[in-house]
């Protein structure tokens, strides 16, 4: 079984600056759902300043709107 893991850590980053990241993952998560990946997971931490993914809902409904088969 093959997956994608994301965590989106970028503490050298704005928020406002991780946008071609987002974008870049949505595409590679297209990507997989096209050649027989299974899973993408998303990895997230609240509570601090180290700029991990919050809160990844959000980014998940992107990767559900993009994908068809992926868990």
């Amino acid at each position: 079984m093959s997956m994608l893991y994301f965590n989106f850590i970028r503490p050298d980053e704005e928020p406002s600056a991780r946008a071609g990241a987002y974008q870049a993952a949505l595409d590679m998560a297209e990507y997989a759902d096209a050649h027989g990946f299974a899973q993408v997971v998303l990895s997230e931490h609240h509570g601090t300043e180290a700029g991990w993914l919050r809160p990844p809902s959000r980014w998940l409904g992107w990767v559900l709107a993009r994908t068809k088969r992926l868990a």
